[in-house]
């Protein structure tokens, strides 16, 4: 069962490229990897195709949200193209998982499932994750979720228990490759912003349904530099 990683890189994640395309080549499984590159020239580009089999250059566009949600569908599109693949996995230029996430994300056979990750910025490290089916976490914010966990549901980490949630991001998650090609007509952008091109590409999956869920027993590191230091653009 072979998997397509789906990644959307732009030169604004250099600051973390090298140790994550390194940690990226030790995850175990049966993949391939496409890359679709959007930065405004092409040097990054160049750089990635010389490394990669598969990369792509995508569009520029100045808005972030507008550019990400049609590079994302370049990645779809591409996938739902080529049927060799059984499913399909996005993972973040940002995000650093361990090399058995993979394999311990497909063995649980979910329509959707993602991971928990480590937030790391201003000497704070935290775990998070998105948006339980509780009445006390409305908006998605990873903070509030935190909260929560210090809480009823804490211990679920160390059991690695798989949790059915509203969203999560895309930082590393999941998708099955038969429920992407049948709901072919749900693409990124497919609806109006709630908060984030992913978690709304979610809901759209889920209202056709299809759960989503989230292994607490992976962790992810997420490496939020840019975004502490205000250079994302």
């Amino acid at each position: 069962m072979k998997t397509l990683i789906g990644v959307i890189q732009s030169e604004a994640n250099q600051y973390c490229q090298e140790e994550w395309i390194k940690n990226l080549q030790r995850l175990k499984g049966d993949y391939d990897i496409l890359i679709v590159e959007n930065s405004y020239d092409d040097s990054n580009f160049e750089k990635l195709k010389s490394r990669f089999k598969y990369v792509l250059k995508g569009p520029y566009l100045n808005v972030v949200k507008e550019r990400i949600v049609v590079n994302r569908n370049i990645v779809l599109e591409w996938f739902r193209n080529h049927n060799e693949y059984d499913d399909l996995l996005f993972i973040d230029t940002d995000i650093f998982p361990p090399s058995e996430a993979l394999e311990l994300l497909k063995d649980c056979k979910k329509d959707i499932i993602g991971t928990a990750c480590w937030i790391v910025g201003n000497a704070q490290t935290v775990r998070a994750a998105w948006n339980f089916f509780k009445d006390d976490v409305k908006k998605g914010n990873h903070l509030d979720f935190v909260n929560h966990l210090e809480g009823n549901v804490r211990k679920i980490y160390e059991k690695g228990k798989v949790v059915k949630i509203k969203e999560i991001g895309l930082g590393f998650t999941l998708f099955n490759g038969q429920m992407l090609r049948r709901e072919k007509n749900i693409k990124f952008g497919s609806s109006e912003f709630i908060l984030n091109e992913d978690f709304n590409f979610i809901r759209d999956l889920r209202k056709k349904g299809h759960d989503c869920y989230i292994n607490l027993g992976i962790s992810c590191f997420h490496d939020l530099r840019k975004f502490l230091l205000n250079e994302v653009k």
